[in-house]
């Protein structure tokens, strides 16, 4: 699973326990804290230049925090790429459950 190359980006970095995450790959925050989502200009330019290095063949999107921050994630990386993997936390199995989201809804998502 992990890979010394791949990068676990951040949806919206707060300071929680993140540690689960390091066997997908480096942590790296796409944004940090509290964010303006009514100044939606600024936010997709944020992403954009958080994310403009993506790979989805080796790094995972993150998703936490603001809902709106989690959108324009993946929605900015599937205007890339055919889909995205996706790290969620789950409070039951207290770990992370990777799930591939793919852009044509034709083609059913992944969990893995």
């Amino acid at each position: 699973m992990y890979n010394e190359d791949s990068i676990v980006y951040i949806s919206n970095y707060h300071p929680y326990d993140f540690s689960l995450a390091k066997e997908y790959g480096k942590l790296v925050p796409v944004t940090k804290g509290s964010v303006n989502i009514f100044k939606l200009e600024d936010l997709q330019k944020d992403v954009e230049n958080a994310l403009n290095k993506f790979d989805n063949k080796k790094d995972y999107l993150l998703l936490v925090g603001n809902l709106v921050v989690n959108i324009l994630c993946v929605t900015y990386i599937l205007s890339k790429f055919p889909f995205v993997r996706c790290l969620i936390y789950g409070a039951k199995k207290h770990d992370y459950t990777c799930v591939t989201i793919k852009r044509d809804f034709n083609e059913q998502a992944d969990l893995t």
